[in-house]
């Protein structure tokens, strides 16, 4: 239990370190129908980890397969009903289309303690199975 802590902990600092480096945009939680999209902080550097799979709804946060993701800064809801946003330098992708994301793995599996990356906080739900830091 301690080492799952211990990585928890070193993945939200290292996450908080990343988003906070260039500073300058601050993260969101953007609303769409019942699910949320998770914006972080502007940041000029990121992890060069890949995620592929499908564009979805991870217990109430949008997400690939079974991992929320925290969208590029400056990501936005283009639609609702069918759910797509735009990711800024990718273009619009919506609800299980396929997506590749670079970026890094935050946390993995259950976390007994919230989820912070830089002043956004993961709502516990969404964290369950993982949470992903998608840069651009």
């Amino acid at each position: 239990m301690a080492d799952r802590r211990i990585g928890a902990l070193i993945g939200a600092v290292v996450a908080g370190v990343l988003l906070a480096g260039c500073g300058g945009g601050e993260p969101k939680e953007l609303q769409a129908g019942e699910i949320r999209v998770l914006v972080g902080e502007r940041t000029n550097s990121g992890n060069d980890a890949l995620l592929s799979g499908a564009l979805s709804d991870v217990s109430g946060c949008l997400g690939v397969d079974n991992f929320a993701v925290i969208w590029p800064h400056g990501t936005e809801v283009a639609s609702e009903d069918p759910l797509a946003v735009s990711v800024p330098g990718w273009g619009r992708v919506g609800l299980g289309d396929p997506v590749e994301l670079g970026g890094g793995m935050i946390t993995e599996g259950p976390q007994s303690d919230p989820v912070h990356v830089g002043e956004l906080t993961v709502p516990d739900e969404c964290a369950e199975h993982g949470v992903w830091g998608a840069w651009n």
